[in-house]
């Protein structure tokens, strides 16, 4: 039984999805808000950011498990201005979007200089 008092919401609210991303490429879906992607693959992944798919407050957590960077490509304006650079540091490295509308993200965590 849930507490209707309890600050973490109904079970399992307070859990983050964790997903494995084996691929090249991945365009974020509406599902993954609220996610932690691990990217595996050894030569890097892109992932796609497209307009309207994220709402204010969204968010999405990736790390570069592997070797390769994690990089952007999309219609979505992320901050600093991401798109189709490698931005993931290095391997380990943790990166999040925090959506501040439905087309534009900021970018944090272990990022490359461009």
């Amino acid at each position: 039984m849930d507490c209707c008092c309890s600050p973490l919401g109904p079970a399992g609210v307070n859990r983050l999805a964790i997903i494995t991303e084996p691929n090249a490429t991945r365009t974020l879906s509406a599902t993954d808000a609220g996610a932690y992607i691990r990217f595996t693959n050894a030569a890097g992944c892109v992932v796609t950011v497209n307009n309207g798919v994220f709402g204010a407050g969204d968010f999405v957590i990736m790390r570069q498990v592997a070797a390769g960077a994690i990089s952007f490509a999309g219609s979505a304006a992320l901050t600093p201005p991401v798109t189709n650079t490698a931005v993931s540091g290095q391997q380990g490295a943790t990166i999040a979007l925090v959506f501040s509308t439905a087309n534009a993200a900021d970018v944090m965590g272990d990022l490359q200089d461009a």
